[in-house]
């Protein structure tokens, strides 16, 4: 599928699917083909994002970057501040080319961009970008000669102009190969969840390519196994993190700034490439009446079907740290003691703050945070809790600081998109953190949609390490 992709010639070239599937990589290398082989009329390109900062960090800092890959080394330069904004320049055999940086939701921003003679538009993560300015840039793409557009996605609103303008009018390699062909090339078909979208009216030149965690030649048979094995067959995360299927990921405010980049490990917190110790440690627990089933968690002592062993709330706690000045945060462990019992949650998460406070034997242990409305949890922990220093209700809002839940959003993603913000890569984690956080959705009110099971959970134990903590940052 990957040699399909670098071999396309349609002017409008859809990829979207799983999250890990590559899609960034093989559209990057696309653009940058397509730049090289454009003629010396040919010169101004747009590269469309949520911001200018993730731009940055995903297509020039990053290592994993296509453009930093050793053929494309020393044939283009970065701009950040200069006239026209944020750019990249290209040094090709028909002369330079300039690849310029914008947000596809600032409309003043954009417009200015949108008001030249464009070559070709690359838009990464399109399903979030604003819907008039993806249906300007596909106008002008099918009306001007000689100019393309590659556009992006994981999963999101099937309502999006990005799957009602492009993706369900374009074409797929169904069209053009029958089913003994793709299984020769080992090609992936299209899900069938995703073909029930398309339209029976194709546009001649859009193309849509799906891709699938299998698409990405850096995983191992092993990995992929494992990624098949997280989560069970046909439920929301399996739909979401291994498929990709569109309407999984929608009006999520974290999911641009998590990705492998955000993961670390522990010789970088304590060993030879170590970039900061976790200074000052911080819990928070959320407290609910359910439980995992040995079918969801390896180990668990309920069954399938027992009570407690259904859809809703778990207790967790979340272990974060912060460095000396708390400027960077890194997110340690997620932590479900699944226990039905109170005390013995208490017990568990008691055991489990001796272990982290083994892992870092100097950090300072100062804070637990628990959520008020359990009493009788926040009780117990203040009885029991002996390995940190003061266990007090969380801070769920601060009208003297105008501190509300969208603003605890704002500032989480600040952390994220300048680099701050890093997670211990451990399977729990991956498991339910990361997984939580990619597919939260944030409502009109700007407040993250509480789904009534444990990824909300989740969310709930890192806002209150940050709500309760927020005076230490503006001090």
């Amino acid at each position: 599928k990957t040699r399909k992709i670098l071999g396309d010639e349609h002017k409008i070239l859809a990829i979207f699917g799983a999250t890990g599937n590559g899609k960034s990589m093989f559209a990057t290398l696309k653009m940058v083909s397509r730049i090289f082989k454009s003629t010396s009329r040919q010169q101004t390109f747009v590269l469309a994002g949520r911001d200018i900062i993730t731009l940055e960090k995903r297509f020039v800092k990053s290592n994993y970057s296509v453009l930093n890959w050793k053929p494309f080394r020393g044939k283009w330069e970065y701009k950040k501040q200069v006239d026209g904004g944020a750019q990249i320049i290209f040094k090709t055999r028909t002369g330079k080319k300039y690849l310029y940086f914008t947000p596809f939701n600032n409309v003043n921003t954009y417009s200015r961009i949108l008001g030249q003679t464009i070559d070709g538009v690359f838009v990464d993560e399109a399903v979030e970008s604003n819907e008039d300015f993806l249906q300007e840039v596909v106008s002008r793409t099918i009306r001007t000669k000689g100019t393309w557009l590659i556009a992006t996605s994981n999963g999101g609103d099937p309502k999006h102009f990005f799957y009602t303008g492009i993706v369900n009018v374009s074409h797929t390699l169904e069209d053009t190969m029958d089913e003994g062909e793709m299984i020769e090339q080992g090609i992936r078909r299209t899900p069938s969840d995703e073909l029930r979208f398309f339209e029976d009216e194709r546009k001649k030149d859009f193309m849509a390519y799906h891709m699938g965690l299998e698409d990405n030649p850096t995983y191992s048979k092993e990995q992929l196994k494992a990624f098949y094995e997280l989560f069970p067959l046909g439920s929301f995360m399996y739909y979401s993190r291994i498929l990709g299927i569109r309407g999984f990921n929608q009006d999520s405010p974290f999911a641009a700034y998590l990705n492998e980049n955000s993961f670390t490990n522990m010789r970088k917190l304590v060993g030879e490439d170590k970039l900061f110790f976790p200074n000052k440690m911080v819990f928070s627990v959320d407290s609910g009446g359910h439980v995992f089933s040995e079918k969801e968690m390896l180990g668990s002592q309920y069954r399938d079907g027992d009570y407690g062993a259904e859809k809703g709330g778990h207790t967790i706690m979340i272990t974060g740290a912060f460095d000396k000045d708390y400027r960077n945060f890194i997110l340690l462990d997620t932590y479900f003691p699944n226990h039905m019992i109170q005390w013995a949650s208490v017990e568990a998460i008691n055991n489990r703050v001796v272990e982290m406070a083994q892992l870092f034997n100097t950090a300072k242990r100062d804070y637990m945070f628990c959520d008020p409305a359990d009493s009788s949890m926040l009780s117990a922990l203040m009885a029991k809790v002996k390995n940190v220093n003061d266990v007090r209700p969380a801070v769920k809002r601060d009208i003297k600081l105008a501190l509300d839940e969208k603003a605890i959003i704002g500032l989480i993603q600040q952390f994220m998109m300048n680099g701050r913000f890093k997670v211990l890569d451990t399977l729990e984690n991956r498991k339910y953190f990361y997984n939580a956080m990619i597919s939260a959705k944030q409502e009109s009110d700007g407040k993250i949609f509480d789904n009534g099971s444990w990824e909300a959970d989740v969310w709930d134990g890192l806002k209150y390490i940050f709500m309760s903590m927020y005076r230490f940052f503006i001090n």
